[in-house]
């Protein structure tokens, strides 16, 4: 009995368990900040219940990926197949995540810029373009099964890559405007302490939105570039896509949670003749005089 097939399958189940075992650590450490810092706002509770369910969609995808690699290892012979009811948890549910997931982005990017919902507009469009592009491909593969048609099949192939396509321009987009935000910040800071001032904790946790922003889309780009490319590395990149697409926007919680970019937003608040820097926190109040802030 050969299981050269399992081979590459097998390889992704290990790397995707890796990073689900990654994200479970993050996810815990994020619901516990947010139940357990400051009080739970709304906001707060919007954010919890967005990672609670990205979380779910991702521990779903895991159990699914896992369940189809040990039906294939008790096959006769041993081939790695799905049922159509796995192959739309692990293809189509993994939608929900990208959508949650660039909301959380993008709600990150949107504050910062003082709720200015003409910056954000655009990327709501792709937004809603990721959704649609998901259920009509899901639609048109759900009939291909019946009708057996090649169009059908590949209609809802080439209209799912809309998926990636409009949630990789929505994170695109996003960290841009953090990017802008956070010269706008280092500008302000030097003109207040000079050009050999010290980076502060704002733009150290600015920053780490900014890398790891750049890092997610490089990862989205790499990701549809071995999905055409070649098949076998692709299928590594999907299993593990889902987890990091989960754990990104979980980094993000985080951050801001532990108030590593506490002041996100920068205005300038006359008190008492001092100059202050309002803070934004999940319910987004700003602190009037220096004094106040923390």
């Amino acid at each position: 009995m050969s299981f050269q097939p399992l081979l590459v399958p097998l390889a992704a189940e290990v790397c995707e368990t890796m990073f689900f075992g990654l994200y479970t650590a993050l996810f815990a450490f994020s619901t516990y900040a947010l139940l357990y810092g400051r009080p739970l706002t709304r906001p707060r509770l919007l954010i919890l219940a967005a990672t609670v369910a990205m979380y779910a969609v991702s521990a779903l995808h895991w159990a699914s990926n896992t369940a189809v690699l040990v039906q294939s290892l008790h096959a006769e012979p041993p081939v790695y197949k799905m049922s159509a009811w796995q192959e739309g948890v692990v293809i189509y549910v993994p939608i929900i995540n990208y959508i949650l997931s660039d909301a959380i982005v993008l709600w990150r990017a949107w504050v910062i810029w003082e709720r200015r919902i003409a910056l954000v507009v655009l990327p709501i469009v792709f937004m809603f373009g990721s959704l649609v592009c998901g259920c009509v491909s899901a639609l048109y593969t759900i009939r291909a099964r019946t009708t057996e048609s090649i169009r059908d099949v590949n209609l809802g192939f080439y209209i799912g890559i809309g998926v990636w396509v409009f949630t990789t321009l929505t994170n695109i987009w996003a960290t841009f405007l953090i990017g802008i935000k956070a010269w706008q910040y280092r500008r302000f800071v030097r003109s207040l302490m000079g050009k050999a001032s010290m980076l502060t904790k704002a733009e150290r946790g600015l920053a780490l939105l900014i890398e790891s922003g750049l890092l997610y889309v490089f990862l989205w780009a790499a990701y549809e570039a071995t999905y055409f490319a070649s098949s076998q590395p692709s299928l590594v990149f999907d299993a593990i896509i889902v987890q990091l697409v989960g754990i990104y926007p979980t980094i993000i919680v985080i951050i801001v949670t532990l108030k590593m970019s506490s002041a996100d937003m920068i205005s300038k608040v006359d008190c008492s003749h001092n100059t202050a820097i309002s803070v934004i926190y999940f319910n987004a109040s700003a602190s009037d005089c220096p004094s106040q802030m923390t």
